[in-house]
């Protein structure tokens, strides 16, 4: 290290060094994303007893818990080490930010993330039915679902394993829940399709005159074993909205434009009411533009057709939600053709089949009542029974009864 240098190479999220120059203290300090962010020293233990007073002030409010922003960034390693250089960059959606092209050994994910998180468990469960959500950043984001979630740390978190998929098919979603594993000392996942920081999947997956396509996707998640992150705009179907530069609020996409056209596009104002101005959001202009395409989609216009996005995906969750395998059952997943994903949920003495077609081909699966049980009604999806076999129609559904 040069004198007047940096302490070491550690780079920040939104682009440049990590570190920043305080003229007045006469010392560099840390920021993991903006400079306008300095990080905190969570080695102090005076920092983490202020921390954990904050979330009491707020568990006595009566908040039901907090979603934890990128949880494993609290703590950076003591003694400051360089990170290595990656040897197989993360993440291709980044490769416009230098920050892919280093391993983060050393500025995040320590050792010491975890003990904290079990002081902040500890705090939450003098609260009854408080819950912690933990946000987990992209690489190695299976192991440290493992790591982060048990007994004694978050019950849930949810990682990047399906946000910044820009191809989705029934084989990815499979590996990556099997790859979480379900065992008693694991927590529950979170899945998400959507959310602030990534384009909206719509676009993402090229999905924007496939509507159906989205929305099986969407349900298929709402019906696996842990929790759905349902972001705003996805019971709409809303496309990523195209902001031009001069409208860009993201200083993560101002830095890095065009290469990276920033976030902006997921975070625009959610479309209640296509004749409103600005569609109903609010009477004065916000902080990001109302797109066309968004206010085409509104709620109050959507509300009125039968089998839009949004009713269809509100006659589901309705339906969902009294079916208490689907919502806590264990999951054990079926054998079935490519592009269709398949899986059991049980709970007590119900046992309910799900299977879900991922592509734009009619599929036909041979007929097991054992497995894939008596039909049940009400979700909204078709599905036939010809010739001894289940026709599954392109983006369709279907849910059995087995016991």
């Amino acid at each position: 290290m040069h004198l007047g240098a940096p302490p070491n190479n550690w780079l920040s999220v939104f682009g440049g060094s990590s570190w920043q120059w305080e003229p007045r203290r006469g010392q560099y300090y840390l920021h993991n994303f903006l400079r306008e962010q300095p990080d905190l020293n969570y080695h102090c233990e005076e920092v983490q007893e202020a921390v954990l007073e904050v979330c009491r002030f707020w568990l006595e409010m009566g908040v039901d818990g907090f979603r934890l922003d990128v949880c494993a960034f609290y703590f950076h390693d003591r003694s400051l080490k360089d990170n290595p250089p990656a040897e197989a960059p993360h993440g291709s959606h980044f490769m416009f930010n230098p920050y892919s092209l280093q391993e983060h050994r050393n500025d995040i994910a320590q050792p010491e993330n975890l003990h904290f998180l079990r002081r902040l468990r500890a705090l939450s469960n003098e609260y009854e039915g408080r819950a912690l959500l933990g946000e987990l950043h992209q690489s190695d984001g299976e192991a440290l679902h493992h790591a982060y979630t048990g007994p004694d740390r978050l019950q849930l978190a949810y990682g990047y394993w399906l946000l910044g998929a820009d191809t989705l098919n029934a084989s990815t979603i499979r590996r990556t829940a099997e790859n979480l594993r379900f065992g008693p000392n694991d927590g529950w996942p979170c899945w998400a399709l959507d959310n602030h920081d990534f384009h909206r999947s719509v676009s993402r997956l090229g999905l924007e005159e496939r509507p159906d396509a989205a929305l099986v996707t969407l349900i298929a998640l709402t019906c696996m074993r842990g929790a759905t992150c349902l972001y705003q705009g996805s019971e709409l179907g809303l496309p990523n909205a195209d902001i031009p530069y001069e409208d860009l609020v993201d200083p993560y996409g101002r830095e890095f434009y065009p290469s990276f056209i920033g976030r902006d596009g997921a975070r625009t104002p959610m479309p209640w009411d296509a004749d409103k101005p600005h569609a109903g959001f609010s009477q004065a202009k916000p902080w990001l533009p109302m797109t066309e395409p968004h206010r085409q989609l509104s709620i109050r216009q959507q509300e009125t057709l039968p089998g839009s996005t949004l009713n269809r995906t509100r006659r589901f969750l309705n339906w969902r939600q009294g079916i208490p395998a689907l919502r806590l059952g264990g999951m054990h997943f079926l054998d079935v053709p490519t592009n269709v994903l398949g899986f059991t949920r049980k709970h007590d003495s119900q046992d309910v089949s799900c299977l879900f077609n991922l592509s734009a081909c009619e599929v036909h699966i041979p007929l097991d009542g054992a497995v894939l049980g008596q039909p049940l009604h009400g979700h909204g999806f078709a599905a036939v029974v010809e010739n001894g076999e289940l026709v599954l129609p392109a983006h369709g559904a279907w849910f059995g009864a087995t016991n």
